[in-house]
């Protein structure tokens, strides 16, 4: 039986979700892998009535969804579920596509070693997006090279300016520049500048120990210059500053050669090989 869950059922969903995506054939890169993170997400999804269950003598399977109704697509977490019941899954998917994601693309993004994930993909006839890399970088790792550049956190005058640069750079992604100038929960914008104007900038987001490198871009005029691997320096000079954070990591396309080179040549590792699947819902 599948149903919306109630605030009475959180810890117990919250122990399910942790359980399984600490477990490379659960995860799902739209969910923490902290207890703390997710019992957060968790509590907003069911208060958003955004979480779905099913059960019998206990939980079977979990489902949290994330819906953006101006870019009409559906973040789905999951389905986690007991025993890598394809069945469960499916209902779960089908279940939340009939009752709330008419018009929407559903996206799925997980580990590209669950085999549990790729068979259902194939149930739910969802289409192969492409390889994402998680690279990491730990504090007790990390030497700054000292090279100077001009990195700040972004001031409410540099506003307009990182959001033309982002809209530009990355038309119709997820993130637009509203959101980037958006004050967001445990989200920190900064900035490279020249002569006072704004020609970088990069998005991170904390999430406890670690802070997730979710956007970065340099004007397309001052590439190929040798200012990425400075920038990206001093942001993570700035993050390692802060209490707490022990781990930098970004998500990098696997096509993007020159990013992944950037990163390994900083000091990062690749700690996860995730992959995307699209979903149309009508």
């Amino acid at each position: 039986m599948t149903n919306f869950a109630t605030p009475e059922q959180l810890n117990a969903i919250v122990d399910f979700v942790h359980t399984r995506n600490n477990q490379p054939r659960f995860y799902s890169g739209f969910m923490s892998l902290e207890k703390s993170r997710i019992q957060k997400d968790i509590k907003a999804a069911i208060d958003a009535k955004s979480v779905l269950i099913a059960e019998e003598n206990g939980l079977l399977g979990v489902l949290i969804t994330h819906t953006d109704h101006d870019q009409k697509t559906c973040d789905i977490a999951g389905p986690y579920v007991a025993e890598d019941d394809l069945g469960v899954g499916k209902a779960l998917v089908e279940r939340w596509i009939q009752h709330r994601a008419h018009n929407l693309t559903l996206q799925f993004f997980f580990s590209r070693q669950s085999d549990y994930y790729h068979a259902l993909m194939k149930q739910i006839d969802a289409t192969y997006q492409g390889d994402e890399t998680i690279l990491t970088l730990s504090k007790e790792d990390y030497r700054s090279d000292g090279e100077r550049a001009e990195v700040s956190p972004m001031q409410a005058h540099q506003r307009e300016a990182v959001k033309r640069l982002h809209n530009t750079t990355f038309p119709g992604v997820y993130i637009t520049g509203d959101d980037i100038i958006a004050a967001i929960e445990n989200t920190d914008v900064y900035v490279l500048t020249q002569n006072d104007g704004v020609i970088g900038y990069g998005l991170v987001k904390h999430q406890g120990s670690t802070t997730i490198l979710e956007v970065f871009a340099i004007d397309a005029a001052y590439r190929g210059q040798g200012r990425a691997k400075p920038f990206i320096s001093r942001i993570i000079d700035a993050v390692f500053n802060k209490e707490g954070v022990n781990k930098v990591q970004p998500v990098v396309e696997n096509v993007n050669r020159t990013a992944l080179n950037l990163y390994t040549a900083i000091g990062f590792i690749v700690s996860r090989e995730n992959c995307a699947y699209h979903r149309k819902a009508k």
